[in-house]
């Protein structure tokens, strides 16, 4: 009995044995599966996140790209057709890219294709751009060319017109006084009555015969420039510095080609008690543009003509 009851106890020792090792042996187990499972949805998660960031970078580059599109069409309208295209394309990517429902490595390869397909997009927009570019600066130096041309030609055109310019010169000037009923030069500025202005209209070999106009400015030795419309006076156009301006008296005359000799009068007006003794001065404008200067004097004094 004693060695049958050490029998029992020796078996059931060994199946407490196997039976330890069978639990270790399915702990091990689980705690192995357990390591694999969570190392493979540690990956699983990361992969997923970075499939999100790299979806997120992919949507900010169509959106970049989208800009660049608008802002080259809205420098270019014949670019609109193939922009529109192009538009078109990279709203179908997003598409693509925000509706995805496979699996995340098929997702992975997606990616990839239209990380491909956004190269060549990318490749034509700068293609456009560049040749945008080259059309503006083409069109820069055209405009800048068209410039030059237009500033020659009206250099070209002034230097004509100067050349076509009469010139006077010769200036004198009188006081006119009443002696034995005949008027007669003085140089007395309390004795005269009106002033007398004579110059010569100086031959131009290019400028055409016909009939011309002379407008004088006559000056007193105040700066007061005599005008009175009763008497003549008036406004013309100075072309040379595109101004209206008033002119004391105008003469019209005929030129033939040759040296012209020409003489205005101008009274003393009704409210100038007698003109000022000093320098006179006096401007020709002949046909609208500045012809010559000069000037000349009334003096004052008992022993003066």
């Amino acid at each position: 009995m004693v060695e049958g009851g050490q029998r029992s106890r020796n078996r059931a020792a060994i199946l407490l044995l196997v039976l330890l090792i069978i639990v270790l042996g399915l702990l091990a187990y689980f705690w192995y599966s357990g390591q694999q499972y969570k190392q493979k949805y540690e990956i699983t998660y990361r992969e997923k996140q970075e499939l999100q960031e790299e979806r997120q970078r992919l949507l900010q580059r169509l959106d970049s790209l989208r800009n660049v599109l608008l802002s080259v069409q809205a420098e270019r309208d014949e670019f609109s057709d193939s922009i529109q295209v192009l538009l078109a394309k990279i709203e179908d990517l997003q598409k693509k890219i925000r509706y995805w429902r496979g699996r995340y490595g098929k997702m992975a390869k997606k990616v990839q294709a239209l990380e491909a397909e956004i190269r060549s997009l990318q490749a034509t927009i700068d293609s456009l751009r560049q040749e945008n570019q080259q059309l503006l600066a083409a069109k820069a130096q055209l405009e800048t060319a068209l410039q030059q041309e237009q500033a020659k030609r009206k250099n070209l055109e002034k230097t004509i017109e100067d050349a076509q310019i009469l010139r006077a010169g010769n200036v004198q000037g009188m006081g006119l006084r009443l002696k034995g009923g005949e008027e007669v030069p003085t140089q007395n500025a309390a004795k005269a009555k009106k002033l007398k202005v004579c110059f010569d209209v100086f031959h131009h070999p290019i400028v055409n015969p016909g009939t011309k106009t002379a407008y004088v400015r006559l000056t007193d030795p105040s700066q007061k420039l005599f005008y009175d419309k009763s008497k003549g006076s008036g406004v013309f156009l100075d072309k040379t510095h595109n101004a209206e301006i008033k002119y004391t008296i105008k003469q019209d005359f005929n030129y033939s080609g040759k040296d012209v000799n020409l003489c205005v009068i101008w009274e003393k007006p009704e409210d100038l008690k007698k003109f000022l003794p000093g320098i006179y001065q006096v401007e020709i404008y002949v046909d609208n543009y500045f012809a010559g200067k000069g000037e000349f004097e009334l003096r004052k004094g008992l022993f003066v003509k």
